[in-house]
């Protein structure tokens, strides 16, 4: 069977409908920027009391959201803003057994006219963290306690109680301690066997 080429003016004619399907999303978002120059600097200093066992992973990371929405679009046909959200990660050191301060910015995010609708301003929202610890049977425990961005900044801090012989994990992704605001919220059988992770922030120089 012989093929015989398309017109040129069928390709481009298909071209321009691939075009005009593909662009029936929403807008591309814009890259939000870091600020460069970040001047509000926290320390929080993360204690474990009572732990089951070492630490052996940490990672921290500050997110960021947008708290006046009125500077982003609309969602089309739905009324619907949505919230800018930005996750960094978080530096932090260790500096004595079971204590770690981790440094964060609450002004890393700049603030900007990203969508021609007036500036946009980014507030911290929260501190995560994500630990890894060995219990007394070497079983690897994940807790996630986070800080919200109002405690960090008014250094309220916050403590969080988790239950010290949590199950083995099926799932290396899976948490299998949650946090809860005291050993109260335990059933009493085990309420002597939790230990905490303390947040306690300062607000820092550059």
């Amino acid at each position: 069977m012989r093929l015989f080429p398309a017109a040129p003016g069928l390709i481009l004619a298909f071209v321009l409908a691939l075009c005009a399907c593909s662009n029936v999303s929403e807008p591309t978002m814009p890259h939000y920027r870091r600020n460069p120059h970040p001047q509000q600097r926290y320390e929080v200093t993360l204690r474990l009391d009572d732990a089951p066992g070492p630490v052996l992973t940490l990672q921290g990371a500050a997110q960021y959201e947008v708290a006046d929405l009125s500077c982003v679009p609309e969602l089309a046909g739905t009324g619907v803003r949505p919230v800018p959200r930005h996750s960094l990660p978080a530096t932090y050191i260790r500096t004595a057994t079971d204590r770690y301060v981790i440094a964060v910015h609450a002004d890393a995010m700049h603030d900007e006219d990203y969508h021609g609708l007036g500036v946009c301003r980014w507030k911290l929202a929260a501190l995560h963290v994500s630990l890894h610890l060995a219990d007394r049977q070497h079983r690897d425990i994940a807790i996630d306690p986070t800080l919200p961005g109002e405690a960090l900044l008014s250094g309220r801090g916050s403590t969080l109680h988790f239950w010290r012989d949590g199950r083995p994990r099926v799932n290396p992704q899976d948490a299998v301690a949650l946090d809860y605001q005291g050993p109260r919220t335990y059933r009493e059988e085990i309420r002597a066997d939790v230990f905490s992770v303390t947040f306690i922030p300062r607000a820092s120089t550059p």
